[in-house]
């Protein structure tokens, strides 16, 4: 699959064996399984300010899976 590069942000750097591995937020996460047009299911504990601001990213993009995920967001982030 293809991410558009606006899109590469929302890791964070964790450091594992001597190296380190860039790792997703779990914001970061359930938005870009939504972009790919999978449920996340019930998510608790997300950060929805950090979900709105990260989301912005997507609106930019533009295109039917960045609209998903703002769907996704108006109707279900919420109950998450």
């Amino acid at each position: 699959r293809r991410v558009h590069p606006a899109l590469f942000f929302g890791y964070e750097r964790v450091e594992r064996g001597g190296s380190y591995v860039f790792v997703a937020t779990p914001e970061k996460t359930v938005l870009d399984m939504v972009y790919f047009g999978l449920d996340p299911g019930s998510v608790p504990g997300l950060d929805h300010g950090r979900l709105a601001r990260m989301a912005e990213a997507y609106r930019a993009v533009g295109g039917y899976r960045a609209r998903r995920v703002l769907r996704w967001l108006r109707c279900c982030a919420r109950r998450s």
